[in-house]
């Protein structure tokens, strides 16, 4: 599978250099999954080609850098002659400001489209593989979720939304294990206190969870460059201290898996 990094940065990162967050997964049986859709992603989406392509959105949680870009996304999908149904799985004060939203960008769509609740701890299948809906640990906002996703090849992917560590309900969803893990790291340990204000986690707990799940890769994301600048150097450091690869993806990576 491909995983496609769109947005890696956080909400309040200074400048242009990582968008609001926007993962997208590209499945062997070429089913396509996005998770988060921050501002911008749609013009990332198009670059691709991927735009008319996605079948399933994902969005974890109510905050706008995760989603405001939904209601661009399903504009200029329609615009580019998008024909295939979209299944979008949002918390649901998500959904209800895309219906507010929504009529001021478009009056009708050249496809289906169906806003669906998340029901955490319920198993959704896309093609030949499976969707875990997980809690986060995020109480800034209403609903916050994290995914796991497991391939049809037996693959378990481990993404954590927004979130603090430790996360009891996230580490029992998964099953306490995971092949890769995509974790949120905002903050350094120099501003800690800033991360467990607003439910999030560091790049050194990120990095332990990774090792304590058994990841052979722990990827990190949702990186505020203000917050945590020093996340290159940090992680030079626990790449001799931690058994599971480490990996900081920029804006546009992708990585085959």
């Amino acid at each position: 599978m491909i995983i496609h990094f769109f947005g890696t940065g956080a909400g309040g990162s200074p400048g242009s250099k990582r968008f609001r967050s926007s993962t997208l997964f590209e499945f062997d049986d070429d089913r396509i999954l996005l998770v988060d859709c921050g501002v911008g992603c749609h013009y990332r989406l198009s670059d691709k080609g991927l735009l008319t392509e996605v079948d399933t959105v994902f969005i974890t949680h109510s905050h706008i850098d995760h989603f405001l870009g939904l209601p661009e996304f399903l504009f200029q999908a329609h615009l580019e002659g998008r024909k295939k149904e979209l299944t979008v799985y949002a918390p649901r004060i998500v959904g209800r400001m895309i219906e507010v939203v929504a009529p001021y960008l478009y009056t009708s769509l050249g496809f289906k489209w169906e806003l669906k609740n998340i029901e955490p701890r319920t198993i959704n299948e896309l093609g030949d593989n499976k969707l875990f809906f997980c809690r986060a640990c995020h109480p800034t906002a209403e609903e916050a979720y994290a995914l796991l996703i497991q391939t049809s090849g037996g693959l378990r992917i481990a993404y954590s939304g927004d979130t603090s560590e430790p996360c009891q309900d996230f580490l029992e969803c998964i099953g306490g294990r995971a092949d890769v893990l995509i974790h949120e790291a905002t903050c350094n340990e120099n501003n800690k206190d800033v991360c467990y204000k607003y439910g999030h986690t560091t790049t050194m707990e990120a990095v332990e969870l990774g090792e304590k799940l058994g990841a052979k890769l722990t990827i990190l994301n949702h990186i505020d460059e203000y917050f945590n600048s020093t996340i290159i150097q940090d992680v030079a450091r626990l790449r001799l201290k931690y058994r599971t690869k480490i990996l900081v993806p920029n804006d546009l990576d992708s990585i085959y898996i």
